[in-house]
């Protein structure tokens, strides 16, 4: 068979078509022989083999092991033999080992320490795989003696390759997430002294880092590349380990940083025509993912490990109080950090080639989603961390820099376009912070430095240009510092931004820079800065030329640029309404365009939403955008693909949502949209065209509920219509991710109805009745929370009705119990109140609560309801938290209370949230997520991040109380994402901003409701005239609870 299979291998590599056709087909019989990968093993090993055959014999079997052992996976489908055979072997030893092959790693390990060079390399190889995919802390003691061998690699005597090394450094930064998941367990990982291993690599690391690379040693780059990889994750793993030497790697990788520079300039800023460009270090080997490591690699890994040593404790002694001053060789530590900050953000030449070729990649650069970390990026993200982490100080060590480079110190290292932009870069980086010291007025010497840099540096950028990029980036940095442009500046810029003509008049030669894509884009975010930013009388003469500039500019961008003249179009539209309908006619064709071709682009959908909202806002707009887009949208309806839709749905709801915010909705535009919008509702089993649908309803509702009313075709009226989606959408049967918005539509139903009674009698009770039905099987606390507002509003206005409502309606549980719509509602109310979303739902919970106490019915004392304290379960050990594994394995269950007890409960934990102190502010914090979201439907995505927030709780006031709130406004914050994210975080949902459109909403007393004093007047209320209610309660309260209670009555 050896013999057969060795024929085989020589007909498959024959020239010939007809014998290579025989040798694969006796190869494909072979392969179900269960010896055949010996036999493949044999013939790599025979030396009477010929070398063509027995590579050929490695690659088959690397492709039978694939197959077989490795489940698909083609990490290495091309590459050298010797990395294709030490995978083969991985993959296999993933599944044999130990078990069904126990003297592997023995055997690897004794090749690692005694075999010749090609041996060692080999193992070295498969150890390598072997540790990143398969090795756990099981195998910690076979771990520790690899890592033990490995270090005598790195002695004076050993003269393995740099390659080598390199790989087994790769082996240790793996090993280091296992040793520290065993750090924390006892005797057995104490006893294989994890820590004083990990302390001699460390010194090792070190010691490799004072390696200087030389142009004989380039692959030193990657081997000191992967050292520096590799001290992240050891500072992390092991804090306590680390510290002992963390000033001796600031110190170490700092030598690294500031002595590499000449030679970082020479091979990758310098210009090729210039004599002093050098040949670029590579290492002559790649890693992994078949990267080749450079200089650069290596200097962004060390501007990288600055980063993280700002976060130690000890950050401040060596950042700001020069600590190891004189270890580092400099009187400011500070200062030369963001002085080599500064100068590594120069635009690297390879990345200036780039860009001018491809202004999409210059874009993602600027958005910071490119998927390329280059030397400039890391430089930015440290010197954003550093004046997030001390902004006196770096503010003031940069205007010293800046004054310098003004004054013609260091004249030769920054004089090109190259080093100015890098400048103007980092005046836009810290730019939050230079503005707000400018601001306070505390230090006039910066005001005139900046002020100073903008006339020699800024403004010379634009009207004399010599380098595109530079003056690409002085149209930005005028937008954010247009308050310290000369006099009579801001208007010239203005119009700069907008056309370039007057300059090309008397300087054609600047034709070439300004008419380049790349400036062209930089004009148009500083337009939308200006937009945003300078005062509408200023910005209003120029508005339609921004957006015809804007307009044009779009035709000639690819998918990744479009969000600058989008988010340009948007901020002009928000300035001014008059110009609506003179630029309806071009940007609505624009947004319709784009939106055929790119629908299918969430982050630009939610910009062509945007812009419809306000483009709509006004009575003339809206009949032009409207007849413009209905059509083309309602034509998406009758296609049998269905991928178009949700996003056809989104922008007509966009377009009904805008121009909702004047007047009704023509009944003619409701009558071309409704019956179209039901039909694809009724037909589409999508979840996402049913969460759509349901956004659009309930704009459809609250802007045309009458004209819906009037709607009728062959008998068929649009109350019909809307009370079978709604029916169709609450059915127990129906999945949960499919009716999340609609609560919200039922409520704008029932809050209309209110105002114009179209709804009522029976139709109202059948609303009830099919939002009870569904909570009575709800398992997500998010779904039920969006159906509890409904019945919540209605008790605010008849409480006594409403309960005798309920109390008459049957539903049946996820148990198959049937019980009284009351209990169902109660229970799921107490239990979710806390989660309902929105400012006003949440003030109407609260009025209901009150408005239901203040009945004093029997039949909601006789309902017993959840409380916090649980229940002593001996299947489950105490735990600090309560994890959803947990509660699956064994259900959490609580005591039971009366429901009003459960409201009192509530109700003094809402006004403590609302009443200043800490103990206020905690229980604001604890009630953001309730109990009840331990347990989530399965249905809904049950995947979760335990992630550490990373950003201050700065920005207190967050956004407006009324303002407008744009999914682009979260996009674009002028560099400042971090700021923008942490106002994110609090944009808690759409409803809790769309209460603004609606003005039923705003008129309802409830609305501009105190509720900590309504809550206070009710228990004073209950004190003077059921006192002995309060002994009754004495039982169930906590001490906190009983003692705010008595402080609100007694005050």
């Amino acid at each position: 068979m050896e013999s057969q299979c060795y024929e085989s291998i020589q007909l498959s590599l024959n020239p010939n078509s007809e014998s290579r056709r025989i040798g694969e087909e006796a190869l494909k019989k072979l392969e179900l022989d269960p010896d055949f990968s010996s036999f493949l093993v044999k013939i790599a090993q025979s030396h009477d083999a010929t070398e063509q055959v027995r590579q050929f014999s490695l690659i088959i079997l690397k492709t039978y092991i694939d197959t077989r052992w490795n489940l698909g996976c083609e990490k290495y489908s091309d590459g050298p033999i010797a990395s294709q055979n030490a995978y083969s072997l991985s993959c296999m030893a993933r599944y044999d080992w130990p078990d069904e092959w126990p003297t592997l790693f023995n055997q690897l390990l004794e090749q690692l320490s005694v075999g010749d060079a090609n041996q060692q390399y080999s193992s070295l190889l498969v150890f390598k795989e072997l540790i990143t995919r398969d090795l756990s802390s099981d195998q910690l003691l076979e771990l520790s003696l690899l890592l033990s061998e490995l270090k005598k690699f790195f002695s004076s005597s050993n003269v393995l390759g740099i390659e080598e090394k390199t790989i087994s450094i790769q082996i240790l930064e793996e090993g280091i997430e296992i040793l520290s998941l065993v750090n924390h367990k006892g005797a057995a990982s104490d006893s294989l002294n994890i820590n004083n291993l990990v302390s001699e690599w460390i010194q090792i690391l070190i010691q490799i880092l004072q390696i200087k690379i030389t142009p004989s040693s380039v692959d030193l780059v990657a081997l000191k590349y992967s050292t520096a990889k590799t001290l992240h994750k050891v500072s992390m793993a092991f804090p306590k380990v680390y510290s002992e030497y963390s000033e001796a790697l600031i110190v170490c990788v700092w030598a690294e940083v500031s002595t590499y520079y000449t030679d970082y300039e020479s091979q990758f800023l310098t210009p090729d025509s210039l004599p002093q460009k050098k040949t670029e270090w590579t290492a002559s080997f790649t890693l992994d993912d078949s990267s080749a490591i450079d200089l650069s690699m290596y200097i962004s890994m060390l501007l990288e490990y600055f980063d993280f040593a700002l976060r130690q404790k000890n950050s401040k002694k060596i950042f700001i109080d020069g600590h190891l001053n004189a270890n580092l060789n400099t009187d400011n530590f500070l200062y030369s950090l963001i002085s080599t900050c500064v100068c590594y953000l120069q635009i690297s030449q390879s990345s200036a080639e780039l860009w001018s070729s491809d202004a999409n990649e210059f874009i993602l650069e600027e958005e910071d989603t490119s998927s390329n970390y280059s030397v400039r990026l890391a430089s930015k993200d440290l010197l954003l961390s550093l004046v997030k982490r001390f902004p006196k100080e770096c503010i003031n060590a940069f205007k010293n820099i800046l004054l310098q480079k003004l004054e013609g110190s260091q004249v030769n290292q920054f004089l090109n376009g190259f080093s100015n932009e890098s400048i103007l870069f980092s005046l836009e980086l810290m730019s939050f912070e230079i503005l707000s010291a400018l601001k306070s007025s505390n230090d006039p010497s910066l005001d005139q430095i900046i002020r100073r840099a903008i006339s020699e540096i800024l403004i010379p950028g634009v009207t004399t240009p010599y380098n595109l990029f530079l003056t690409a980036r002085s149209f930005i940095v005028a937008s954010i510092y247009f308050d310290y442009l000369p006099p009579q500046s801001l208007s010239h810029m203005i119009e700069f931004a907008i056309n370039q003509s007057q300059v090309l008049q008397n300087n054609p030669n600047y034709f070439e820079v300004y008419s380049h894509l790349v400036v062209q884009l930089c004009s148009i975010k500083a337009c939308t800065k200006f937009c945003a930013l300078t005062s509408a009388d200023v910005i209003k003469p120029y508005l339609t030329e921004i957006i015809i500039k804007s307009v044009k500019l779009s035709d000639s961008l690819d998918q990744d640029s479009l969000t600058v003249p989008l988010e340009c179009i948007l901020a002009a539209l928000k300035v001014d309404q008059s110009i609506y309908t003179t630029v309806e006619p071009v940007v609505g064709q624009l947004i319709l365009d784009l939106w055929k071709i790119h629908y299918l682009d969430s982050l630009l959908e939610s910009l062509f939403a945007d812009i419809l909202i306000k483009l709509s806002s006004t009575q003339d707009s809206f009949v032009l955008v409207f007849n413009r887009f209905a059509p083309a949208l309602v034509s998406t309806f009758n296609e049998e693909s269905a991928d178009q839709i949700p996003s056809a749905i989104e922008m007509i709801t966009s377009i009904i949502r805008g121009g909702g915010e004047r007047s009704t909705i023509p009944t003619e535009c409701i009558n071309a949209i409704f019956p179209h919008l039901m039909k694809v509702l009724l037909t589409f089993k999508d979840s996402e065209i049913a969460q759509n649908g349901q956004e659009c309803l309930k704009y459809l509702v609250q802007n045309g509920l009458y004209q819906i009313s009037q709607y009728n075709d062959h008998n068929v009226s649009g109350l019909q219509l809307l009370f079978e989606f709604i029916e169709s959408a609450l059915s127990p049967d129906c999945s949960e991710s499919s009716a999340l918005f609609v609560g919200d539509l039922v409520a704008k139903i029932v809050i209309k109805s209110n105002t114009t009674n179209i709804i009522s009698g029976d139709n109202l009770a059948k609303l009830v009745y099919l939002v009870l039905r569904k909570l009575a099987v709800a398992k997500s606390s998010v779904l039920v929370s969006s159906l509890l507002p409904p019945i919540c509003y209605l008790l605010t206005k008849s409480a006594s009705q409403v309960v005798d409502l309920l109390s008459g309606i049957m539903v049946v549980d996820n148990g198959g119990i049937e019980k009284s719509g009351l209990d169902a509602f109660i229970s799921s109310w107490t239990e979710n109140a806390l989660d309902i979303q929105g400012v006003y739902f949440n003030k109407v919970s609260i009025a209901a609560m009150i408005s239901v106490l203040m009945l004093n019915d029997s039949r909601i004392y006789q309902i017993n309801v959840n409380s916090e304290e649980e229940l002593f379960n001996p299947d489950v050990k105490p735990l600090k938290f309560n994890l959803r594994s947990r509660s699956k394995v064994a259900p959490i269950e609580y005591k039971k209370i009366p429901s009003p007890v459960k409201m009192i409960k509530l109700l003094i934990e809402e006004y403590l949230s609302n009443q200043d102190g800490d103990e206020g502010k905690a229980i604001g914090l604890n009630r953001k997520i309730s109990k009840s979201r331990v347990n989530e439907d399965e249905n809904l995505d049950d995947s979760w991040d335990e992630m550490e927030d990373e950003f201050d709780s700065e920005d207190e006031n967050g956004f407006e109380n009324g303002g407008e709130m744009f999914t682009s406004d979260l996009i674009d914050d002028f560099g400042a994402h971090s700021r923008m994210y942490k106002q994110f975080k609090k944009y808690d949902s759409d409803s809790e901003y769309d209460e603004v459109d609606d003005e039923d909403m705003k008129k309802d007393p409830i609305y501009n409701m105190d509720t900590s004093l309504m809550i206070k007047e009710m228990f004073i209320g209950v004190n003077s005239t059921n006192p002995e209610f309060y002994s009754y309660l004495e039982n169930f309260l906590t001490k906190s609870e009983k003692s705010t209670l008595e402080r609100i009555v007694s005050n």
